[in-house]
Protein backbone atom coordinates (compact mmCIF):
# COMPACT_ATOMS: atom_id res chain seq x y z
CA UNK A 1 0.00 0.00 0.00
CA UNK A 2 2.84 2.40 0.81
CA UNK A 3 4.42 1.60 -2.56
CA UNK A 4 1.22 2.57 -4.40
CA UNK A 5 0.89 5.78 -2.39
CA UNK A 6 4.52 6.69 -3.15
CA UNK A 7 4.06 5.94 -6.85
CA UNK A 8 0.88 8.03 -6.92
CA UNK A 9 2.73 10.89 -5.23
CA UNK A 10 5.54 10.77 -7.85
CA UNK A 11 3.01 10.74 -10.72
CA UNK A 12 1.28 13.79 -9.21
CA UNK A 13 4.62 15.65 -8.90
CA UNK A 14 5.53 14.91 -12.52
CA UNK A 15 2.10 16.04 -13.68
CA UNK A 16 2.29 19.29 -11.67
CA UNK A 17 5.77 19.96 -13.00
CA UNK A 18 4.48 19.50 -16.55
CA UNK A 19 1.62 21.93 -15.91
CA UNK A 20 4.08 24.49 -14.49
CA UNK A 21 6.13 24.56 -17.71
CA UNK A 22 8.52 21.65 -17.45
CA UNK A 23 9.62 20.18 -20.78
CA UNK A 24 8.38 16.62 -21.30
CA UNK A 25 7.42 16.50 -17.65
CA UNK A 26 10.88 17.48 -16.43
CA UNK A 27 11.73 21.00 -15.38
CA UNK A 28 15.03 21.97 -16.94
CA UNK A 29 17.11 24.52 -15.09
CA UNK A 30 19.23 26.81 -17.28
CA UNK A 31 22.15 28.65 -15.85
CA UNK A 32 22.42 32.20 -17.08
CA UNK A 33 25.45 32.68 -19.29
CA UNK A 34 26.95 36.05 -20.13
CA UNK A 35 29.21 36.99 -22.99
CA UNK A 36 32.92 37.46 -22.43
CA UNK A 37 34.75 40.66 -23.37
CA UNK A 38 36.39 38.83 -26.29
CA UNK A 39 33.01 37.62 -27.57
CA UNK A 40 31.56 41.14 -27.28
CA UNK A 41 34.52 42.59 -29.19
CA UNK A 42 34.02 40.09 -32.01
CA UNK A 43 30.26 40.80 -32.09
CA UNK A 44 30.91 44.56 -32.23
CA UNK A 45 33.36 44.09 -35.10
CA UNK A 46 30.80 42.04 -37.03
CA UNK A 47 28.13 44.65 -36.29
CA UNK A 48 30.22 47.47 -37.78
CA UNK A 49 30.75 45.38 -40.92
CA UNK A 50 26.97 44.97 -41.19
CA UNK A 51 26.43 48.71 -40.83
CA UNK A 52 28.97 49.35 -43.60
CA UNK A 53 27.18 46.85 -45.81
CA UNK A 54 23.78 48.55 -45.48
CA UNK A 55 25.37 51.82 -46.63
CA UNK A 56 26.63 50.21 -49.84
CA UNK A 57 24.71 50.72 -53.07
CA UNK A 58 21.91 48.40 -54.14
CA UNK A 59 19.07 46.41 -52.67
CA UNK A 60 21.24 43.31 -52.57
CA UNK A 61 23.53 44.96 -50.01
CA UNK A 62 20.53 45.94 -47.89
CA UNK A 63 19.18 42.40 -48.04
CA UNK A 64 22.57 40.95 -47.09
CA UNK A 65 22.91 43.35 -44.16
CA UNK A 66 19.60 42.17 -42.68
CA UNK A 67 20.50 38.52 -43.24
CA UNK A 68 23.89 38.99 -41.57
CA UNK A 69 22.32 40.86 -38.63
CA UNK A 70 19.93 37.97 -38.12
CA UNK A 71 22.84 35.50 -38.24
CA UNK A 72 24.66 37.63 -35.68
CA UNK A 73 21.68 37.59 -33.32
CA UNK A 74 21.39 33.82 -33.77
CA UNK A 75 25.09 33.48 -32.98
CA UNK A 76 24.60 35.48 -29.77
CA UNK A 77 21.65 33.30 -28.75
CA UNK A 78 23.80 30.22 -29.29
CA UNK A 79 26.64 31.76 -27.28
CA UNK A 80 24.16 32.38 -24.47
CA UNK A 81 23.54 28.61 -24.56
CA UNK A 82 19.87 28.89 -25.45
CA UNK A 83 18.33 25.60 -26.58
CA UNK A 84 16.69 25.08 -29.94
CA UNK A 85 17.28 23.61 -33.36
CA UNK A 86 16.38 26.82 -35.22
CA UNK A 87 16.64 30.54 -34.64
CA UNK A 88 12.88 30.59 -33.98
CA UNK A 89 13.27 27.89 -31.32
CA UNK A 90 16.12 29.79 -29.68
CA UNK A 91 14.08 33.02 -29.70
CA UNK A 92 11.23 31.22 -27.97
CA UNK A 93 13.72 30.00 -25.35
CA UNK A 94 15.12 33.51 -24.96
CA UNK A 95 11.93 35.20 -23.71
CA UNK A 96 13.26 35.67 -20.18
CA UNK A 97 16.62 37.02 -21.43
CA UNK A 98 15.04 40.27 -22.63
CA UNK A 99 14.33 43.21 -20.35
CA UNK A 100 10.77 43.56 -21.64
CA UNK A 101 8.20 41.98 -23.89
CA UNK A 102 8.62 44.96 -26.24
CA UNK A 103 12.27 44.05 -26.89
CA UNK A 104 11.37 40.37 -27.27
CA UNK A 105 8.70 41.34 -29.82
CA UNK A 106 11.23 43.57 -31.62
CA UNK A 107 13.53 40.56 -31.99
CA UNK A 108 10.70 38.61 -33.60
CA UNK A 109 9.80 41.48 -35.95
CA UNK A 110 13.41 41.79 -37.12
CA UNK A 111 13.68 38.03 -37.60
CA UNK A 112 10.43 37.98 -39.59
CA UNK A 113 11.82 40.68 -41.88
CA UNK A 114 14.87 38.47 -42.50
CA UNK A 115 12.51 35.59 -43.29
CA UNK A 116 10.68 37.75 -45.83
CA UNK A 117 14.00 38.65 -47.50
CA UNK A 118 15.05 35.01 -47.69
CA UNK A 119 11.77 33.27 -48.50
CA UNK A 120 9.71 35.70 -50.60
CA UNK A 121 10.41 35.88 -54.33
CA UNK A 122 11.86 39.15 -55.61
CA UNK A 123 11.80 40.73 -52.16
CA UNK A 124 14.24 43.62 -52.07
CA UNK A 125 14.46 45.91 -49.09
CA UNK A 126 14.56 49.64 -49.53
CA UNK A 127 17.56 51.10 -47.78
CA UNK A 128 15.33 52.91 -45.28
CA UNK A 129 13.54 49.67 -44.33
CA UNK A 130 16.87 47.83 -44.04
CA UNK A 131 18.24 50.56 -41.75
CA UNK A 132 15.09 50.44 -39.63
CA UNK A 133 15.38 46.65 -39.34
CA UNK A 134 19.05 46.98 -38.41
CA UNK A 135 17.97 49.46 -35.74
CA UNK A 136 15.71 46.73 -34.35
CA UNK A 137 18.56 44.22 -34.35
CA UNK A 138 20.84 46.78 -32.64
CA UNK A 139 18.23 47.41 -29.92
CA UNK A 140 17.88 43.67 -29.30
CA UNK A 141 21.65 43.05 -29.24
CA UNK A 142 22.15 45.93 -26.82
CA UNK A 143 19.41 44.57 -24.59
CA UNK A 144 21.21 41.21 -24.53
CA UNK A 145 24.39 43.12 -23.61
CA UNK A 146 26.10 41.87 -26.75
CA UNK A 147 26.82 45.39 -28.11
Amino acid sequence: MIFIAGLFFIVILIFLNFLMGGKDGIKVSRKSRTLSAVEKKHITKRWYEIEELVNAQGASASNQAVIKADKLLDSVLKQLALPGDTMGDRLKSARDKFSSYEIYDTAWKAHKMRNAVVHEDNFDLHKRTAKSTLGQFRKVLKDLRAL
